[in-house]
């Protein structure tokens, strides 16, 4: 390729992210329509509207109060009558009724079910106590919030805060911003590169659908909905796409794009920050046959989003620091902040990114960017961070507080690193020993080869989190939980499978009677004679077989 066609190539791949950006941003929250919601918290008040009943009183003769179902936009009544002769009665905001529905205080009314004087009876009885504790303020009282339609239509949706952009579009831009951090990691490149790079991640999402279990794993999965979950399903595609959608369907689908597109944003990742495309294939790899990463990604949990949204900051963080253009810099950088922030709150820990950020910044890489990149990088990346932290400390303070003051936290992380029923990472039973091998190879031979800066920042990230979260143990949760420590952990390894053949090569050289520098200590001597290439070949094998000898693990839910 040409130097002008790769100009024109950027420019158009700027001008397609650009586009969507502004679409992510401006105008897809102005797509939706709004509708009536009753905001959290007020039980109570509902309840008080058929004051003196309280559920399973009678309110007329052989009629009992029996279910009060609040939804986000309306409440269910249930008189429970006798001989299942119930009577179902609809409580809606006016605007939300038919246009002959009766009005009572602040709702419109609709009835259904059971008929006859008896029914009447407890209906009108029920009307009185609406009429006479309702003073017409309800639905100011609550805090009407305008919401966006979608699923909050079919009564699943459970909290009226939500992300005020478009699912589907920042994921394109997502998906768009990875494939352009590929497209410069591969340019000059062998072209098998490219190629393999596409089959990792079609076989990855292959294997996903084949395996991945599809479940419900999070506390309150209806009311406590991720936020890449919810603006999928309240942004304006799905919106006016028809439905109704199944919030549960929108969720697993959701995860398992994320879940799909992680090994091409791991590959730009750890590309850029190892430096070597060999490593983010290698990486790549691990993580579509991961058999960790596959057993969440058809969940509604929000890990498999955080990995990809971590990874993709990291691919900006180190494309702004390293790549050659100006303008393909300066895209990563107006990208950023998009990034950075919904994957600073995507899980609480994510907060932690900050301080992961900032050292990335300011320790790696120091040979290829100058001193003013470092500095914008790290306002852009501790300004976000400012942000995120007031809305964190306002869900999380309580959290914090507690965690901050347990005394036993160093030794719960002892215990956890010990123990690899729940060190997810160290147990051969839910993670392929060879990944361990090869993460402590990549490790000792990164560290040896004056790679010290590189190395202690990885094990230091893992670290990190493994002593956060320490703050809980359950071994249950601990596969999901751990999922945080993957990403450096597959690139210590990758390091080590890309090292591991680098000595193989030096050793056919030699035998061949090429002059080619060899290691030089001891260790690397010893390996470049164990035949390298073979047991990285070997451990390559075992990891593609990986999602089906670990099927068990992946299943078992």
């Amino acid at each position: 390729m040409t130097a002008h066609r790769a100009a024109s190539t950027g420019r158009t791949a700027g001008a397609f992210l650009g586009a969507l950006a502004l679409w992510a941003t401006f105008l897809a929250p102005r797509a939706s329509a709004q509708t009536r919601a009753i905001g959290p918290g007020h039980e109570g008040t509902l309840l008080a509207l058929f004051a003196p009943h309280a559920l399973g009183d009678q309110v007329a003769p052989g009629f009992a109060l029996w279910g009060v179902s609040i939804h986000v936009d309306r409440v269910s009544v249930q008189l429970r009558g006798p001989e299942g002769r119930d009577v179902r009665v609809l409580l809606t905001h006016p605007a939300d009724a038919p246009p002959d529905a009766p009005r009572v205080g602040s709702f419109a009314v609709q009835r259904t079910g059971a008929t006859g004087a008896d029914a009447d009876a407890a209906f009108r009885a029920l009307i009185g106590r609406l009429e006479h504790n309702d003073g017409g303020g309800f639905w100011q009282s609550t805090g009407s919030t305008p919401t966006r339609t979608g699923l909050r239509r079919e009564g699943l949706w459970g909290s009226s805060d939500w992300v005020p952009l478009d699912g589907i579009a920042v994921f394109a831009l997502i998906v768009g911003l990875a494939l352009l951090l590929a497209w410069r990691s591969l340019h000059g490149h062998p072209r098998w590169m490219p190629i393999a790079l596409a089959a990792i991640v079609a076989s990855g999402a292959l294997v996903r659908l084949a395996l991945a279990p599809v479940m419900l794993l999070g506390a309150w999965p209806w009311t406590r909905v991720y936020p890449h979950v919810r603006a999928v399903a309240e942004g304006a595609w799905l919106t006016h796409a028809g439905g109704p959608y199944f919030l549960n369907d929108v969720a697993q689908w959701t995860n398992f794009a994320y879940a799909a597109a992680m090994p091409l944003v791991l590959f730009g990742h750890a590309t850029s920050m190892l430096r070597d495309p060999r490593a983010g294939l290698a990486a790549a790899v691990a993580i579509a046959a991961l058999p960790q990463h596959i057993r969440f990604a058809r969940c509604e949990d929000g890990f498999v989003a955080s990995l990809v949204m971590t990874s993709l900051a990291f691919a900006l963080i180190h494309g702004w620091l390293r790549d050659p253009s100006r303008r393909v810099r300066v895209l990563l950088l107006v990208a950023l902040p998009l990034v950075l922030y919904p994957g600073y709150l995507l899980r609480p820990l994510n907060i932690l990114f900050i301080v992961v950020y900032a050292v990335a910044l300011l320790a790696l890489h120091e040979q290829h960017a100058t001193f003013a990149r470092r500095a914008l990088g790290l306002v852009v990346v501790v300004g976000v961070g400012a942000a995120a932290l007031v809305a964190f400390f306002g869900r999380h303070e309580r959290t914090v507080g507690a965690v901050l003051t347990q005394g036993e936290l160093a030794l719960s992380a002892v215990r956890v690193l010990l123990s690899p029923r729940l060190l997810v990472l160290s147990d051969p039973t839910r993670t392929p020993p060879a990944l361990v091998a090869l993460a402590v190879l990549g490790a000792v031979l990164a560290w040896r080869a004056g790679e010290r800066r590189l190395v202690a920042f990885l094990v230091g990230w893992l670290l990190l989190f493994e002593v956060a979260h320490a703050a809980v143990v359950q071994e249950t949760m601990q596969p999901r939980y751990h999922l945080h420590l993957v990403v450096p952990f597959l690139l210590l390894a990758s390091m080590g499978a890309v090292r591991l053949w680098d000595l193989g090569r030096a050793a056919t050289a030699r035998i061949d009677g090429v002059q080619e520098p060899g290691p030089t200590d001891a260790l690397g001597r010893r390996l470049a004679a164990a035949r390298p290439r073979a047991w990285v070949a070997l451990a390559g094998a075992s990891l593609l077989a990986a999602p089906w000898l670990h099927g068990d693990f992946i299943r078992t839910t």
